[in-house]
This record gives structure tokens, C-alpha cells and sequence, in this order.
């Protein structure tokens, strides 16, 4: 029977954790990007050495999409019915946002603009959504990849990570145009993590593996399994500084020789996740972790609606973000504006969905009888 390591309410809170990271990744670690006037003397050297550690908000949510597909149907009709939900949800905040850019003339409409923005290719509403792309991507290659995986860890190895690996950092490699090399990197760069979530949950890794290491069977005592887990979370948070990537070799292709390179993500996702995860079992029910909670259930829309202060419109709508000037509050500022729009939107998504589901729904009943005439 295939049994989550991480409860609902868990994983809750490590997206609310990863989007609290990308809030501040964003926020603070590209000085360039703030251009309402505001300056903090430190600005720089955390960009310096906090900018690749909080990125890590990225590999922890493609690591979670590759889990937690492990535990859905895997079907082309699943994939395609939780895309067509996602895209939905996007399209729903998208749509105003361009709307708003256009109004403040921050935005001209084009057809091919236009397209490009509703599905993450083009990011000049959007400007942190190319993960819309990749996660449509992803679903529809799941399925696919997954009809091949075997009994065998070596073998699933083989077919989930390392031939897909090699195979989108030779078309990476490519010469292509700034759209599709764009698709090429992001594949290259995050879906080994993907594939690297899915294997955790099909071998269940976090408690064949780390349950050992950090004293699950060794010590009843709770503070030096808080411990090793919090060593864990610094490590994999911290080192994503020290280290950006893994060479694999190299391979010949049309007569060059390229590098094929492995995201270090592949580790420091499930230290982090592993860690992060009983951490919050330890703060059950406080403050933080319910607050966490309630942030990662909102994810998605906060990360669509935080687009907003650095995309066209910048340049007012960043005086509402870093008005409070202290960097904490500016933190919790963003949050607050974006939770708020999150909770606004989420009513008329649902209403859609169930809407689309019945269409749907209707569709499928009809196709018989139209095949039969």
C-alpha cells in the first residue's frame, strides 16, 4: 500500500516554507531588480551569499511535484485534468494582472504576447512563472516515463533519472532561439529533481534511509533528532553556495563534446524536506508551523499574485511592497498582500473547476453515441 511520509498538513507547511524562501529570494537577493528607491547598506553581500540558498524554494517544489505523483493514478487523463486545472488557476490571475498592465500602460497587447504570456513562455506580466511550462511539461512526461519503471532501483535509476538527464542536457546544448533554450534549461535544471522525488516515495528513502541516520531507531531522545535534522536543513540550505552542480562527465555529440551536469538539488531537496518535515512535527500546532500552514496552502496563488512587484507594473506597485522599508516587514508586507489576494481568487477557482469537471464530464458522455452514429 503506498503510505506519504509526509502527512497533509506537513507538506502544507513545507510549501509554505519554500514560499516564504522564494518571497525572500526575490524580494532581497537581486538589488537590481528594486527600483522604488529604497536601499539597505547590506543589500549586496546577502545577495552574495544568500541568492543560490534561497533558490533552493524551487527544487523543493518540483522534488514535491515528483512525490507526490507517485501516489496519484499516473495517467495521461489524470495529468491532463490536473494541467487543465493549474492553467485555470494561472490563466485566472494572468489574465487581470495583463489587464492591470495594460491599463497603466505598462503592457501592449499582441496575439503572440499574449499566448506566450498564458502559458509561461514569455514573462513580461508574469515574471516568475515559467515554472507554468515546466510543470505542464513534467505531467505530460510522467506518465510516460513511469509505464517503464521496473522492480528494479537501478533500473528505474536508469529510466527515470539518468536517460532523461543526459538526453535534456544534449538538447540544452543545443543552438536554439531564447524561447526554447529557456524550456531546455529549466527541464535540465529541475526535472531530475522531479524524477529524484518520484524514486523517494516509490523505495520510501526518507525512512529507509534517513530515519536511520538521524536517530529514529537509535535514541529516544528528541533533541538530538531536532538537531541532526536542523544540521540536515543548514546543509542543504547553505550548501547550495559551496555547490552548483555535479559533473557527470562528458559525452560526444554531433562531432562536440558536452558536459553533462546533474543539479546538486538531487541532495540537498530531500535533506532539507527530511529535516524540514520533522522540525514541524516537533512544532505541531504552534504559531509558526500553523502559520506556515496556512501559507503553503495558498502557495500557488501567492507566488502568482508576488509576480506582480517586479514584472511591467514595477515601478508603482513596488512603493506598496518596500513601503514599511524594514526588510522584515517588507517580508511579511508582500505576504500579507498576497494572501489576501490568494483567498479572494480562490472561490471563483474552485467555481471554474467544478464548472470545467462538468464539461468535461459531459463531453466524455457524449462521445460514445457521436462514435456510434
Amino acid at each position: 500500500m503506498k503510505c506519504s511520509y509526509f502527512s497533509r498538513d506537513i507538506s502544507d507547511q513545507l510549501k509554505g516554507i519554500a514560499l516564504v524562501l522564494m518571497f525572500v529570494h526575490h524580494f532581497f537577493t537581486f538589488p537590481d531588480w528594486i527600483t522604488c528607491g529604497i536601499n539597505y547598506s547590506w543589500i549586496q553581500n546577502f545577495a552574495i551569499q544568500f541568492c543560490a540558498p534561497t533558490d533552493i524554494c524551487v527544487c523543493l517544489f518540483a522534488f514535491l511535484n515528483g512525490y507526490f505523483y507517485y501516489f496519484s493514478k499516473g495517467t495521461i487523463s489524470y495529468s491532463l485534468r490536473k494541467i487543465t486545472d493549474f492553467l485555470l488557476s494561472y490563466w485566472l490571475t494572468c489574465i487581470p494582472l495583463m489587464l492591470l498592465a495594460v491599463l497603466t500602460g505598462c503592457y501592449t497587447l499582441s496575439k503572440t504576447g499574449v499566448l506566450s504570456e498564458l502559458m509561461g513562455l514569455q514573462n513580461t506580466v508574469m515574471s516568475f512563472c515559467w515554472y507554468v511550462n515546466f510543470f505542464c511539461i513534467i505531467l505530460l512526461l510522467l506518465p510516460i516515463l513511469a509505464r517503464k519503471q521496473s522492480q528494479s532501483p537501478m533500473m528505474d535509476l536508469l529510466i527515470l533519472l539518468v536517460i532523461p538527464t543526459v538526453a535534456l542536457n544534449l538538447w540544452q546544448a543545443l543552438d536554439m532561439n531564447a524561447v526554447r533554450s529557456a524550456v531546455a534549461w529549466n527541464l535540465r535544471q529541475w526535472y531530475p529533481c522531479v524524477a529524484v522525488g518520484y524514486l523517494f516515495a516509490k523505495y520510501e528513502l526518507f525512512t529507509r534511509w534517513f530515519d536511520g541516520f538521524a536517530g529514529e531507531s537509535r535514541t529516544p531522545r528528541t533533541y538530538v533528532r531536532g538537531l541532526v535534522c536542523a544540521v540536515l536543513v543548514w546543509a542543504a540550505f547553505r550548501g547550495r553556495y559551496y555547490i552548483q552542480g555535479i559533473n557527470l562527465g562528458s559525452v560526444t555529440f554531433r562531432g562536440g563534446e558536452f558536459l553533462i551536469m546533474l543539479t546538486e538539488d538531487v541532495l540537498f531537496a530531500p535533506m532539507f524536506l527530511y529535516g524540514g518535515a520533522n522540525l514541524l512535527r516537533m512544532a505541531k500546532n504552534t504559531v509558526v508551523a500553523n502559520i506556515l500552514g496556512k501559507i503553503g496552502k495558498r502557495s500557488m496563488f501567492m507566488w502568482f499574485y508576488h509576480c506582480i512587484f517586479f514584472n511591467c507594473c514595477k515601478n508603482y506597485t513596488q512603493i506598496v511592497l518596500y513601503f514599511p522599508r524594514n526588510p522584515v516587514l517588507v517580508l511579511v508586507n508582500g505576504l500579507i498582500l498576497c494572501y489576501a489576494a490568494a483567498a479572494l481568487t480562490e472561490p471563483v477557482q474552485r467555481a471554474l473547476i467544478l464548472q470545467k469537471d462538468r464539461l468535461c464530464r459531459w463531453i466524455a458522455g457524449r462521445i460514445p453515441v457521436s462514435l456510434g452514429k
